[in-house]
């Protein structure tokens, strides 16, 4: 799951880091108005875009993004914020630690 604010250019970039590792990204949008780039995460077919219109902090995200991990039966919920990504050597080796 990754909480957004004012999500730029490289914030795609960054989720594109671990986007072929994920099952299903959970994109929850803390800005007022919605992302100019809702329409370049919403081409992303395992992305689940959430906006309410307010910048309601990040535990609200945190507890909505648990709810909804169990309810789609995932074990694992990866936490990741906008301005974070992986190297590809990075990412590989943080998931064989977990298998």
């Amino acid at each position: 799951m990754i909480i957004l604010y004012h999500p730029c250019q490289e914030t795609i970039d960054n989720i594109n880091s671990y986007y072929d590792n994920a099952d299903k990204i959970y994109a929850f949008d803390n800005t007022e108005q919605q992302a100019i780039l809702k329409d370049q995460l919403l081409l992303q077919t395992k992305i689940s875009y959430h906006h309410n219109g307010k910048n309601e902090g990040i535990a609200k995200w945190l507890n909505e993004a648990a709810n909804l991990v169990v309810a789609d039966g995932f074990d694992w919920l990866l936490l990741m914020d906008q301005d974070s990504g992986f190297t590809k050597p990075m990412i590989k080796n943080y998931l064989q630690s977990f298998h």
